[in-house]
């Protein structure tokens, strides 16, 4: 099972870490939690989706499977072929910017913005 809190009212995640933002794992019980305050500074959707992702990757971890996080596009070419092609990486590495410049590519003949 995987819980999320977010928007934790009051100061109660303070003495828990570095952060505020905690995560627990309790293997025995197959508990993944995450909690994040209701602070202005983690009203950010990055916060949320962070800690969503990062649970659900633990648990695709410890069941032997690889998550990644990446987009996937499927290209046709001229001639009739076609391509897929994966970008995966960090948060910020631009992956939704190349998928941005693909279709751009494919309505004006340039990646050019």
């Amino acid at each position: 099972m995987r819980v999320y809190m977010y928007g934790v009212p009051g100061s109660g995640l303070d003495s828990m870490a570095r952060m505020p933002t905690v995560f627990f794992e309790d293997t025995a019980n197959d508990l993944l939690a995450a909690a994040a305050p209701n602070r202005d500074e983690f009203g950010y959707f990055g916060y949320l989706k962070k800690m969503v992702l990062t649970l659900h990757n633990i648990k695709m971890l410890r069941m032997g499977r690889l998550p990644f996080h990446g987009a996937m596009v499927h290209i046709a070419l001229r001639g009739g072929k076609s391509l897929t092609v994966l970008i995966f990486g960090d948060t910020g590495a631009g992956k939704s910017e190349t998928l941005e410049a693909f279709a751009r590519w494919a309505k004006t003949g340039s990646p050019k913005w």
